[in-house]
């Protein structure tokens, strides 16, 4: 039976992360009851989300909110800062809004008066591996990967934590880690993020460490392949 949820929206553009959230989030019963589109003139490439078990990669997300009676606002030529995402967001009635705009997007300060929460999915351990492409880091540090669910702030990947958890990369397959078990481990994620705003009505948080910070960039593609040449991988179907 689908469920949605009146104080959860959903802001996202088409991309691996946004159709596998949908997925799981219907699979779950734990649909928003808006999503806003942000159908920009960069063109999504199929190539990015190849076929695998985890979720379609072939979602049509304006087919999907119709079919499942979900309100949806379309903003076709934008940017997710143009004055008209922000007016378009800030008309939802809903507080709590999952992330899952183009990558590299980054919401502006104008976002945080909003009186909204900005519910972010962030690859890696908070405050340990902030920035951009940051499990890649943790897995030639540490042999593992982690996700942190967050609310989002003013300063990138400084937000209250909500939760945490660590991957063994034993049970994680090595092939297409971006665009496939990047969505996948962070829709498991997401999904418990959302079952306690549809039990509890409120989804609690805690304040990151001071202790430990550190922030990563785009990691070079020959450190990339270094760590996945470095570690032992399998296949992960659970």
């Amino acid at each position: 039976m689908k469920k949605i949820l009146n104080n959860l929206a959903f802001l996202c553009a088409k991309n691996s992360r946004s159709i596998a959230y949908l997925q799981f989030l219907k699979k779950n019963s734990l649909l928003p009851s808006s999503i806003v589109l942000i159908d920009t003139k960069r063109q999504y490439r199929n190539i990015f989300i190849k076929r695998n078990i985890f979720f379609k990669n072939d979602l049509n997300i304006s087919k999907f909110a119709l079919d499942n009676k979900i309100k949806l606002i379309r903003l076709k030529n934008t940017k997710i800062n143009d004055i008209k995402c922000l007016k378009a967001v800030k008309k939802l009635d809903e507080k709590y809004i999952i992330y899952a705009a183009n990558y590299g997007d980054i919401l502006s300060k104008k976002y945080f008066l909003l009186n909204k929460k900005f519910i972010h999915i962030h690859p890696g351990k908070l405050p340990q591996y902030k920035g951009s492409t940051t499990y890649y880091y943790e897995i030639l540090n540490k042999n593992s990967l982690s996700f942190s669910a967050i609310f989002q702030s003013q300063n990138i990947d400084n937000g209250r934590v909500i939760l945490f958890q660590k991957f063994d990369l034993k049970n994680i397959e090595k092939k297409d880690l971006d665009h496939v078990y990047d969505p996948f481990l962070r829709s498991k994620i997401l999904v418990k993020v959302i079952s306690q705003l549809k039990k509890k009505e409120k989804i609690t948080s805690y304040p990151q460490s001071k202790i430990g910070k550190k922030t990563f960039y785009v990691i070079h593609p020959l450190l990339k392949h270094i760590s996945i040449l470095a570690r032992k991988w399998k296949k992960f179907y659970t």
